[in-house]
């Protein structure tokens, strides 16, 4: 394989930095959960996806402009050096006020939103064509595999362990130690340092690009609007990509601020459980990347979509109507296999059909329409209706009848949609 030591550092350094960043954006929620600061954290959420709508479209023209190696030693260097001094402050001062621990959510949002983009091109640059589907099967492995590590260590980090009888991953165990809840400012001082060693490992990063990117001297504006009128042009790739986003929109609600209130309010939990049930979403992406392309290379792409998005809203459906820790571990579970399973089928397809010229620019465009639809939602589940006990599970309600929509859309599409199917 050509790249082949470039695309191993590639994905170690996304490994390391991500089991740190998902500790960080599991404790974050969490953190204002036990605090009775739901409303302000929502209030932050959105606040968080509403500048996006302006900073996607043109991450997704740097991703396209500029060297993508550079774009993620930038990223990766500012993100560390603002979570690691965040990280000594709060050490030094002993607290960090809430507002402080909203920057850092803010931060690691915004390296999220042009992170991914910026991964899967370059990906798509630096691979051969004929390992595509296999290389988007090792991104969704290794992700959440540090996800999973991250989920792990965050039910450890947040709940610490006593001596003797406890409970770990919501499980009774006998501990011979006991080991002390860490403070959200010790979890942000390791993600810092994640960061350093993942900016270290891309600085070794050489490689031949395997695709041809034309220089573009267009002004921001021609070339937001160039991608846009490539899409136009493919108009059910366009459709295909907003439909089949649909699940990862419910996805990021769960996981950045659903989840966590319906551990502590509908479960009336505690949280280890929240953290384990991110992990089972972890374990279940993970299974979803091994196996997935196998179990579903007989169907089209869009069916398949179809199927993983039914059985995802079947499960948000049930989380209303009952109170079980176990039910919300296999949903979690499902969950991680639905999403897991419907990226790699999505980013390999999108590795067939777009160029890589355009696909910081086209990936921002179905970003950006997810980020619309979540910044709805965000602003409906704010409403002090949901944020009663008893009312909360209706959320997941409303994120079914989402995810009904998107399965009747992507099997509308299938018939008029050749997909070029990555083995």
């Amino acid at each position: 394989m050509k790249n082949f030591r470039a695309i191993a550092l590639l994905f170690t350094a996304n490994t390391i930095s991500g089991i740190a960043q998902g500790i960080s954006m599991i404790a974050i929620p969490w953190h204002f959960s036990k605090t009775e600061d739901m409303t302000r954290f929502g209030i932050v959420y959105g606040i968080s996806t509403i500048i996006s709508l302006f900073w996607v479209p043109y991450s997704g023209t740097l991703v396209d402009k500029y060297n993508r190696k550079h774009i993620f030693q930038a990223i990766t260097g500012i993100s560390g050096l603002f979570t690691l001094c965040m990280g000594l402050y709060g050490i030094w001062a002993g607290f960090l006020d809430w507002w402080m621990i909203a920057l850092v959510f803010l931060f690691t949002f915004f390296n999220y939103n042009i992170h991914y983009p910026n991964l899967y091109a370059f990906m798509q640059e630096i691979t051969e064509k004929k390992y595509y589907g296999k290389i988007s099967s090792y991104l969704e492995v290794f992700g959440q595999l540090a996800s999973a590590l991250a989920g792990a260590t965050a039910a450890l980090l947040l709940s610490g362990v006593e001596k003797g009888q406890d409970s770990f991953l919501g499980l009774p165990i006998v501990s011979p130690i006991e080991i002390e809840s860490w403070s959200i400012q010790q979890i942000f001082l390791m993600d810092g340092i994640t960061y350093v060693i993942a900016f270290s490992l891309i600085s070794l990063i050489q490689f031949t690009p395997l695709t041809i990117r034309s220089k573009e001297v267009m002004k921001l504006r021609e070339r937001i609007i160039s991608g846009w009128n490539w899409l136009m042009t493919n108009k059910k790739i366009l459709q295909f990509g907003i439909a089949s986003y649909l699940l990862f929109a419910t996805v990021m609600l769960v996981s950045f601020y659903l989840c966590a209130s319906y551990v502590s309010l509908h479960l009336n939990l505690e949280g280890d459980i929240y953290a384990t049930a991110e992990m089972f979403y972890s374990i279940g992406a993970l299974l979803s990347g091994l196996f997935i392309r196998y179990i579903f290379r007989s169907r089209k792409t869009a069916q398949n979509i179809a199927i993983l998005t039914f059985i995802t809203g079947a499960f948000y459906f049930s989380q209303h109507f009952f109170q079980s820790v176990t039910l919300l571990f296999i949903s979690m579970l499902f969950l991680g296999i639905s999403n897991a399973g419907v990226r790699i089928l999505r980013v390999g397809f999108l590795f067939e059909n777009v160029p890589n010229q355009y696909y910081g620019r086209v990936n921002a465009v179905f970003f950006l329409s997810n980020l619309i639809i979540r910044s709805v939602f965000i602003g409906l589940f704010a409403l002090p209706f949901f944020l009663e006990a008893e009312n909360f599970s209706y959320t997941y309600i409303i994120m079914a009848a989402l995810l009904l929509v998107a399965t009747v859309w992507c099997l509308r599409l299938s018939p008029h949609i050749k997909m070029k199917e990555s083995r």
